[in-house]
C-alpha cells in the first residue's frame, strides 16, 4: 500500500533516497508491531518488486499465502512458507544431550 502510494509521487523508483524514504515511513507506520520487515530483507523486497521477480505464493501443506522470490540471491524467507518452516524447526528439537525430538518422541 505505502508503495503504491510512492509509485506515482517519485519519477525514478531505483534511486536508494526513495528506497530509505519508503523504508524509514514503513518503520514508523510498524512501530509498535514485531513483525517489521529488517532493512536487509525490505531492499530485497523493494529491489525484487521493481525487477517483477517477486509474487504470492500458496504453501502446498498449510495454502497459505507467502511472497516468493525468482531472485538467486533472495533470502530465505522468501523462498519458503514461514509457517510451515517455524513448525517443522519446532518438531525438529534438540535435547540438552543433542538427541533430536522428533513427533514420534513427543506422543510417547
Amino acid at each position: 500500500m505505502l508503495l503504491r502510494q510512492y509509485e506515482q509521487t517519485f519519477a525514478d523508483l531505483k534511486e536508494p533516497g526513495v528506497f530509505l524514504f519508503v523504508y524509514e515511513r514503513y518503520k514508523y507506520a510498524m512501530a509498535d508491531s514485531e513483525s517489521c520487515l529488517s532493512m536487509e530483507v525490505a531492499f530485497y523486497l523493494w529491489r525484487d518488486y521493481l525487477n517483477k521477480t517477486v509474487w504470492i505464493r500458496s504453501c502446498t501443506q498449510c495454502k497459505a499465502g507467502y511472497l516468493y522470490s525468482s531472485s538467486p540471491d533472495a533470502a530465505q524467507s522468501m523462498r519458503t512458507c514461514q509457517f510451515c518452516r517455524l513448525v517443522k524447526a519446532s518438531k525438529n528439537r534438540k535435547k540438552p544431550d543433542g538427541t533430536i525430538i522428533t513427533q514420534a518422541t513427543i506422543t510417547e
